[in-house]
């Protein structure tokens, strides 16, 4: 296969021709990191000890006379101070004869020969020569010919072609990491891997990089789309395949026990399908819900399929390339990227708290970031770091049209992974737009904040099994989702106005299950109110008896809200939950309770055995808000304290400390040790507190100080444990700077 090298960036470009050089020349030869070159790329000595010096120049963009006038102009003054005995020059620039010897010419007496100087063509020919070095060099071999054929030979892997192609294109901006090699041993032991972290980790590109591997190895990539189901339906054990499921859990825990429960089971009796493999993908807070939600996580060996990319997995050098092969690949202009560079600004981005590859995406994306003059870039790039949460409000606020936002509104909102192109087109329709057609509409958003995705579709005609090509789209990032629900759960007037476009029951679970459960407080639980009441008091029902069950609940709702008080008939169904299915009770049935709290015995509260209410508050341990309502309920119990009041405090801890870290980290506020050695607590101890005041104020937990006490213990503990990790980091530090400055060194 004959490359142009644009997969390659300045510095890999460098690589490649030192390792092409050395085996043709079969020696050692030496290869500089730190600061300015001074001119030189790799270095060697021939038997009579003169110097050779190789040069790399990555100017494909630039062409041939650029070249040149950087040869001439810059490079002969270095050569005349290192006066070496000969030059190699290498480029990716396609070279004639006549323009390796106007080279030769320009760079006599250095250059001895025109076999010194390797243009495109003689580097591919070095390739052909010596394969190794290919299939070493990750980005080429990923592309090349023979590794393309082995992709693409199976049908599978053909209907997948355009899904496979976009984790190709993502390749050339992947930085192989410690994470992608442990991950993949642990897929290679295991044959499944779950990927789970924080959210713009880098969890789905990870995902897709190892499913490259498997599929450059001659595995058949399956998708699944929806449900674990897809997995059986392709599931061909004598055959290699490799299953990819990015987001399995989805954003929030919904019908989790019957989805959840089926996907363990799947990854359990995947454990000895040796020609099988298996990934997923996940965001750490959910995976967290799922294991207190489903009894089945803790009695399997589920755990040790998990693979967590820590926040600060990433090293600086790591950091740096992500970065440095983002702005190589972008479409940023010039004076843009000058910024960066400026004052190195590039070590600040590569050090900030906030630093992840989503937010490096991002700012480096010139369509997004095309309304901020170079002037005011840097200063729009640490308000984005600084305030990782709001990056697509300027996006979404001032670049989108009125019908665009709410179509993303909608996508957001209302679907819980993907929507078919039918669906969406149906909603364009029913929301009485004209202008601009779905079509316009469609193509103006699609690839900045939605992507469109080919699937196959299966059907039965005539007894028979027929596959057709459909449709379907998905959010551009998942942060998309998060800045959505956000921004709009306090206008429950525009949302109820969306969802009643469709006047669909399944749409308005999405959003009551998505968008006021994750974001919950008493301000969203108003919004909720008044979302369903919205809702409900522009619903035509015909026939109530004939409602369906959504929409009785919505009815029920509305009834219980309108005074605040509840007849005898609810009281009644309460007591009755209490005593049955204690366990199963949900946030309103809790709210319920307390608001009557005065009118209902505590002996009608009594359970028979307290297990019951454990799970009740397990069931609930993802939400401070349900929290809250619990511990009224358990105060009424146990006026005196109990064995309940100690458990839903260690579950008040153990949510608090998590919202703690993640506040500590945005803010920067860290724990510092005195001159004598001591821990300064101090700032953390004011932020504990005051996301404590309201639970203390409100909610009279007596024992208070046991929970400020033990989310303090919790990040000494961790602090140890970083003081320790730090200590054997902080020594290569000057090193690393050293080393980032050489990988941003530019020609």
């Amino acid at each position: 296969m004959t490359y142009d090298f644009s997969q390659l960036t300045g510095n890999e470009f460098e690589s490649l021709c030192n390792d092409l050089i050395s085996k043709r020349e079969d020696i050692f030869i030496e290869r500089f990191k730190d600061g300015k070159d001074g001119g030189i790329d790799g270095r060697f000595h021939e038997a009579d000890k003169s110097t050779v010096i190789i040069q790399s120049k990555h100017y494909l963009k630039s062409g041939f006379k650029p070249l040149v006038n950087k040869l001439k102009n810059d490079e002969l003054k270095k050569l005349k101070k290192l006066n070496p005995s000969r030059y190699i020059v290498s480029t990716s620039v396609p070279l004639n004869p006549p323009q390796k010897d106007e080279i030769k010419r320009e760079l006599e007496p250095y250059i001895k020969s025109t076999k010194d100087i390797l243009g495109a063509t003689e580097l591919n020919s070095l390739l052909l020569q010596y394969p190794e070095i290919e299939e070493n060099t990750y980005k080429l071999w990923i592309n090349s010919t023979q590794v393309l054929k082995t992709i693409f030979n199976s049908k599978q892997n053909q209907n997948n072609q355009l899904k496979i192609n976009n984790f190709l294109s993502k390749s050339k901006l992947y930085v192989r990491t410690k994470n992608h090699e442990d991950a993949k041993e642990k897929l290679n032991n295991l044959n499944t891997v779950v990927i789970n972290g924080s959210p713009g980790i880098g969890k789905t590109t990870l995902a897709q990089q190892l499913a490259l591997d498997y599929i450059a190895e001659g595995y058949s990539f399956c998708v699944i789309e929806d449900d674990i189901s897809d997995l059986y339906k392709q599931l061909n054990t004598s055959e290699k395949q490799i299953f990819y499921f990015d987001d399995f859990l989805g954003d929030v825990i919904f019908n989790l026990n019957n989805s959840g429960n089926r996907t363990l089971k799947c990854i359990n009796e995947l454990k000895e399908a040796k020609n099988t493999k298996f990934i997923l993908t996940t965001r750490t807070n959910i995976l967290n819900q799922a294991k207190s939600s489903l009894p089945s996580y803790k009695s399997t060996n589920t755990e040790s399929y998990q693979f967590e990319i820590p926040i600060h997995s990433l090293s600086r050098i790591d950091k740096a390339k992500i970065l440095y092969n983002h702005i190589w690949y972008s479409n940023l202009k010039k004076p843009k990227i000058e910024k960066i560079y400026e004052n190195k600004n590039y070590k600040k981005i590569v050090d900030h708290r906030n630093f992840n590859p989503r937010l490096i995406e991002f700012i480096t994306d010139e369509y997004k970031t095309r309304d901020f003059l170079s002037d005011d870039f840097w200063t729009y790039i640490t308000d984005t770091l600084n305030n990782p949460s709001e990056i697509w409000d300027h996006v979404i606020q001032h670049q989108l049209t009125k019908i665009e936002r709410e179509l993303v509104i909608y996508i957001s909102l209302f679907t819980s992974r993907h929507i078919s192109e039918n669906d969406l087109e149906n909603f364009h329709y029913l929301s009485a737009h004209e202008d601009p057609t779905f079509n316009d509409l469609i193509k103006s958003l699609t690839g900045s904040i939605i992507n469109r995705e080919l699937t196959e579709q299966r059907k039965i005609k005539n007894k028979k099994i027929i596959f057709y090509p459909a449709s379907h789209y998905t959010l551009f990032d998942p942060s998309i989702k998060d800045y959505i629900f956000k921004k709009y759960s306090s206008e429950p007037s525009l949302i109820s106005r969306l969802a009643l476009i469709k006047k669909s029951p399944n749409d308005i679970e999405i959003a009551l299950n998505g968008m006021y459960r994750k974001t919950a407080s008493h301000e969203n639980e108003k919004h909720k109110i008044q979302f369903i009441e919205s809702i409900y008091s522009n619903l035509e029902i015909e026939n109530e008896n004939e409602n369906s069950f959504n929409c009785y609940i919505l009815n029920k709702i509305k009834e219980m809200n309108k005074t605040g008080l509840y007849n005898d008939i609810n009281l009644s169904l309460f007591k009755i939950a209490l005593k049955t299915k204690l366990k199963n009770l949900d946030i309103h049935q809790i709210k319920t309770i307390n608001l009557n709290l005065k009118t209902i015995s505590i002996d009608s509260f009594n359970p028979n055995e307290s297990d019951d209410f454990e799970k009740l508050i397990l069931n609930h341990n993802n939400n401070i808000e349900d929290l809250k309502e619990i511990s009224k309920l358990i105060n009424h119990l146990e006026p005196n304290g109990g064995e309940l009041s100690g458990f839903l405090e260690d579950e008040f801890s153990t949510l608090l400390f998590s919202e703690i870290e993640l506040i500590a980290d945005q803010e920067g506020i860290e724990i510092y040790k005195d001159e004598y050695g001591e821990y300064d607590t101090s700032e953390l101890e004011q932020l504990i507190d005051e996301q404590l005041s309201d639970l203390k104020s409100k909610n009279n937990l007596r024992n208070y100080e046991f929970i400020d006490d033990s989310i303090l213990d919790r990040f000494v503990d961790d602090d140890q444990y970083n003081d320790a990790k730090n200590s054997l980091s902080n020594d290569f530090e000057d090193n690393d700077d050293s080393e980032i400055d050489s990988i941003f060194e530019r020609e």
